[in-house]
């Protein structure tokens, strides 16, 4: 009997990322709701990791787009959870690599078998500016190594 009541005893929170987190509060569109904020979804985390009546947190990662400094700030707020002593779960369905970079920083992660991990990795683009410049009459200085 001990054993159920200690069962029941058991909180867990739930917060899905999603969206772009914008760093201000913006307005809703008409047909569109108000986005969450990045201020706000950190300070859910700061909540939750204060709270003595939970015991750790379930993340729903639902496709964020996001850049990789807010990818870091929401990371750190997992840390944050986890060091106040409370589990982190990831749930990921189908999962991208931002997605796979945030369920990173928690205890677990959870998937169906059904579910799809791509991950592209990191690119790198370059970009031509001469014609630009000349159009300008602009000329750069360059520092090269070697021949080329």
């Amino acid at each position: 009997m001990k054993d159920d009541l200690e069962a029941k005893d058991v909180i867990w929170g739930h917060v899905e990322i999603k969206g772009s987190y914008p760093e201000g509060t913006q307005l809703p569109g008409l047909f569109s709701e108000l986005s969450e904020g990045l201020d706000d979804a950190l300070a859910r985390f700061d909540k939750a990791a204060n709270d003595a009546s939970l015991n750790g947190l379930v993340l729903r990662i639902n496709g964020p787009s996001i850049g990789w400094a807010k990818a870091n700030s929401i990371r750190q707020a997992i840390a944050k959870v986890r060091a106040k002593g409370k589990r982190v779960i990831a749930y990921l369905e189908d999962a991208g690599t931002m997605d796979y970079l945030l369920a990173t920083a928690c205890d677990e992660v959870v998937m169906p078998e059904s579910g799809v991990v791509t991950m592209l990795g990191l690119r790198a683009e370059v970009e031509f500016y001469k014609k630009l410049f000349d159009m300008g009459g602009i000329k750069a200085e360059m520092l090269r190594v070697g021949e080329f």
